[in-house]
């Protein structure tokens, strides 16, 4: 289920002046028995979310917001350790633009850390250690470290399965939400924006219960079981309701996201060129006079302000647009969904059969969805960072 409360909302920061959220490391497995699943969240210009292995290693990495999108297209993160990724992070950061020293005051590097207090605490050491030397280059401030809640990783792991009720969710432990979590992001390594991920979603939820109905027509076809019969059609009747919503969200909610996907293109315009600015002030940095330095500082700004207005209004309506959906999907949704399931349960009782061949099933279907969804490249025109 989609909650309101997205990635964005647990990583947060300023740096370059724009309010952004970035990279999170996601340390899955245990290094022995006292030892628990871990997110880090690194939070500077772009975004961008790592997940890790048991051995502190980058398994996936995934944008969350368009920033992000860039810098994962130029570097590849894939089996680095947790704070060489950090630190490799943040000077792309300064390479390519979104960090200007010099130009802004009151810029601020934030860790956010889940775990048990020393987990915490020793995670965040390392990767301050790591980075400190490259921030206090670029005059960050690298704030104390934040606690990640189990909670918040539950709505992070929520929205990308709408196919589990809160409840189920609730039961999980800490080390199934990462491996989930590092699961969804595997499926999703390809998709660059939020808007295509929770498509992503949603379709992955009609795949699963249009996969988990065409199985069990297979088993009842020829069954002259009254029961079952009626079980089975109680099941169609409750999937057709599912589609009928699931067609009115995709049909009701298409002008909201594209009126999303033009605002998110005049960002993108507006930030190259402030990235196209930060070149040239670089350039003068070593041919350039103090006087052109100066202009060039107070012309960095004003590019960087327009960029930042327009990516403030971009996160209110998609966050409005993600409030609408969430509504949708826990009010009219959910209840379609547990509704089949109960049935399902009903039918998988009674036929007497198990649920991994179902299961089975459904993961071949997932495996055809992924085939179908390409990378979309918001910065596919952009060139003047390079």
């Amino acid at each position: 289920m989609i909650k309101s409360k997205t990635l964005k909302s647990i990583i947060s920061v300023l740096i370059a002046g724009l309010l952004l959220v970035c990279s999170s490391l996601v340390l899955a497995g245990c290094k022995d028995d006292e030892d628990s699943a871990q997110v880090m969240v690194l939070s500077v210009n772009p975004s961008v979310e790592f997940v890790l292995d048991e051995d502190d290693k980058v398994v996936s990495v995934t944008a969350t917001n368009e920033d992000g999108a860039y810098i994962i297209q130029k570097f590849n993160f894939m089996g680095m350790e947790a704070d060489d990724a950090a630190k490799k992070f943040i000077e792309l950061c300064d390479v390519y633009g979104f960090v200007v020293s010099g130009t802004s005051d009151g810029e601020t590097f934030t860790i956010s850390i889940s775990g048990s207090n020393e987990e915490v605490e020793e995670l965040y050491r390392d990767v301050k250690k790591s980075v400190k030397n490259k921030a206090n280059e670029l005059g960050l401030t690298i704030a104390n470290v934040v606690k990640i809640s189990k909670d918040e990783l539950k709505n992070i792991v929520a929205e990308c399965y709408q196919e589990y009720t809160q409840a189920e969710i609730n039961k999980l432990s800490e080390e199934k939400l990462v491996e989930m979590l590092q699961k969804s992001r595997k499926e999703t390594k390809d998709l660059y924006t939020e808007e295509d991920r929770l498509d992503y979603y949603l379709e992955r939820l009609k795949t699963i219960v249009t996969a988990k109905l065409e199985k069990i027509k297979t088993y009842a076809n020829d069954s002259t079981n009254a029961i079952l019969n009626g079980f089975v059609e109680s099941l169609d009747l409750t999937y057709q309701e599912f589609i009928n919503i699931y067609n009115n969200i995709t049909s009701e909610m298409m002008a909201e996201k594209q009126a999303i996907e033009t605002e998110r293109a005049e960002y993108i315009a507006e930030k190259q060129a402030y990235l196209a600015k930060v070149k040239e002030y670089k350039q003068l940095l070593i041919t350039g006079t103090e006087t052109e330095i100066e202009n060039m500082k107070q012309s960095i700004d004003e590019y960087k302000q327009i960029a930042e207005n327009t990516y403030s209004q971009l996160e209110i309506n998609r966050q409005a647009f993600q409030n609408e959906l969430a509504e949708i999907i826990d009010n009219q949704i959910q209840t379609q969904l547990e509704l089949f399931n109960t049935t399902l349960d009903q039918i998988i009782e009674l036929l007497d059969i198990r649920e991994s061949e179902i299961n089975a099933y459904v993961n071949v279907q997932i495996d055809i969805l992924i085939k179908g969804y390409t990378a979309t490249n918001p910065w596919e025109d952009i060139n003047s960072a390079e």
